[in-house]
């Protein structure tokens, strides 16, 4: 590039260019003058007008190109890819460019003389408060990360590198800014946390032993259960090798599995052994896999071992158990923060039948049975929210529409911060165990012959009805009724007839009272009614001898038309006793009196 010229030079250039203008024109318009002095201040003022005119066109054409470099300047100021910005030392925003405002969603004409502080979050209000002063007091760029809030409340991370200058025209330090978008970064990072920490929950909370060993056969990670069985913390692990926790012999046995997996590069399974507290010898089964890197070179094997101790000595004991358990294993379930479902194991699918493309995405309320109070539900979400495990059973339903119980463990996973990111649930199958439970309340509360309340449950209804009459000062009743010669059926019939009769009979006494009240078989041909609420004693007359009346219509069994009546005896609380058992005798005593009078009838234990 041609060096530029002095000033001066350029004057005189233009002087001789201006006086060569001027003998043009001259010789084209010849003039004949006989002042020669007048003549040569006219040709003076001749040649100075032109260079002046040169001069104009040169400070024109440098003027244009100025703008032109300045218009170029601010389109790649305002449309960098970049937020710039100038603060004071006070932080007020004195300069930013386009893309700065567009960052922070706000008109540039809008952020001069506004705080910069304002649009930092409160949780990095503390690293720009170090940055800025590191600024100043260094005098070199300084860099930070800070997630930044707009005014429409939409936040992002930034990185922010900034350098101390001076504003020569007042003098004062001024800090120049360069804000970069890192969202992305900042998500992608995130993730990566995300998936190590599910990962090393995952780790912590399996029952198997997990280890990483490199091919120096030292150890790189163990997981909690390692350390729970072998009483070995993993930063005093790091850099041992299974001679310094086992045996020779075993140390030995554990190596060379590993160099086979190292040698042949491919998953390998292995019967194993290990010492407990350096005292008992434990089996099980290791599956061990090699490790590479980005560049696939092998560094490293990992190992997932299995106690599997018990089986082995009770193999032919727990065989069906065995299967049993593998046929029903835990499903695992995790889900974002807001319950949306994110992974679904096999065991999953397998359970409930829906696919992991038709849970993913979805919440676990595809599984809401209907059956479960709500405020079970608010129990568990306030307790995972905040931060604690939530243990219970819940009714949910398949995708086919079938019922199931699970026992549900959910607990929350958090990131380096302490905030939780995802939940994770183990879920077990106890349908069959809360059916089991049903049957043995069922057979603990009800007779099997008739399925109505026994003894004990009719002692419950008792305490019941008894404390809402003293409450309400009510009247109760209670019928003892006893079928008449009960014994001459099953002598002429057989015992199954006469079962046949007594459940027909107790289908008959329900559709003779309330909701409220309960028939109860004591035993034998001998039912109770309990008559909460009843009122005036004549509605217990009613009510015996409708009783009465619908027992004695004869019964089809085994097509054999079988009659049969009913002495019935009736105790009212509290003219006839206070407690349950009073009522009780008193009323049985009121049924042999009925007996006595020729069957088919009943009697008050004492006149109303």
């Amino acid at each position: 590039m041609e060096k530029e010229k002095p000033k001066s030079d350029q004057k005189e250039d233009q002087h001789r260019r201006a006086e060569e203008l001027l003998r043009k024109i001259k010789a084209k318009h010849p003039q004949t003058m006989d002042n020669r002095d007048f003549l040569s201040c006219i040709h003076e003022l001749s040649v100075r007008q032109i260079e002046l005119e040169m001069q104009n066109k040169e400070l024109k054409r440098a003027q244009q190109e100025a703008e032109n470099a300045l218009n170029r300047y601010t389109d790649l100021y305002n449309f960098a890819p970049v937020g710039y910005f100038t603060f004071d030392k006070e932080g007020l925003i004195l300069e930013a460019n386009l893309t700065g405002a567009a960052l922070l969603g706000i008109e540039r004409n809008s952020l001069i003389k506004r705080r910069f502080q304002s649009f930092v979050e409160p949780a990095s209000q503390a690293a720009f408060n170090s940055f800025y002063k590191q600024v100043f007091e260094t005098g070199i760029k300084q860099t930070c990360e800070l997630k930044l809030v707009r005014p429409d409340k939409t936040t992002f991370y930034a990185r922010v590198n900034g350098i101390a200058v001076s504003d020569h025209d007042k003098n004062e330090k001024q800090c120049q800014a360069v804000i970069v978008d890192a969202t992305e970064h900042k998500q992608a990072e995130e993730r990566q946390r995300e998936s190590e920490y599910t990962m090393r929950a995952i780790l912590d909370n399996t029952t198997a032993v997990i280890y990483i060993k490199d091919n120096q056969g030292r150890y790189t990670f163990i997981n909690r259960q390692f350390e729970k069985l072998f009483h070995l913390k993993r930063d005093e692990i790091k850099g041992k090798t299974p001679y310094d926790c086992f045996p020779k012999e075993v140390a030995a046995s554990h190596l060379e599995n590993d160099r086979k997996v190292f040698e042949s590069k491919i998953p390998m399974e292995f019967d194993e052994v290990a010492t407990h507290d350096n005292r008992s010898l434990h089996s099980y089964i290791s599956v061990k896999f090699p490790l590479f890197d980005t560049h696939g070179n092998l560094y490293a094997v990992c190992g997932i071992s299995t106690d599997i101790t018990e089986r082995k000595n009770m193999e032919e004991q727990l065989r069906e158990l065995s299967c049993a358990v593998e046929q029903s294993p835990s499903v695992v379930v995790i889900t974002d923060t807001d319950g949306v479902i994110q992974y679904v194991n096999p065991k999953f699918v397998q359970l409930t039948g829906y696919t992991p493309e038709e849970a993913i995405g979805k919440t676990p309320r595809i599984l809401k049975s209907g059956k479960t109070p709500p405020d079970e539900y608010e129990r568990l979400w306030n307790t995972i929210t905040s931060g604690n495990a939530w243990q219970g059973e819940l009714l949910n339903r398949k995708k086919n529409g079938e019922f199931y119980w699970e026992n549900t463990r959910i607990a929350p996973i958090k990131d380096s911060t302490g905030v939780i990111t995802h939940f994770v649930a183990v879920k077990e199958d106890v349908t069959e165990r809360k059916r089991l439970e049903e049957t043995i309340r069922q057979m603990a509360h009800y007779d099997t012959l008739t399925s109505l309340p026994n003894r004990a449950l009719l002692k419950d209804h008792f305490t019941l009805a008894l404390a809402h009459a003293r409450r309400k000062k009510e009247a109760l009743a209670v019928m003892f009724v006893d079928l008449d010669l009960f014994k001459n059926i099953n002598d002429t019939f057989g015992h199954d007839a006469g079962d046949q009769l007594l459940q027909g009979i107790a289908g008959r006494l329900l559709t003779c009272v309330r909701e409220t009240d309960t028939v109860s078989r004591l035993g034998g041909d001998e039912f109770t009614i309990l008559l909460p609420e009843i009122g005036e004693a004549e509605n217990v007359a009613m009510l015996a001898g409708k009783v009465i009346e619908a027992i004695k219509q004869p019964l089809m069994v085994n097509s054999n038309k079988l009659s049969i009546t009913a002495s019935v005896g009736i105790a009212l609380f509290p003219n006839d006793g206070e407690d349950a058992d009073t009522l009780l005798k008193n009323a049985d005593i009121a049924m042999y009196r009925a007996k006595e009078k020729g069957r088919n009838n009943y009697q008050f234990y004492a006149t109303p």
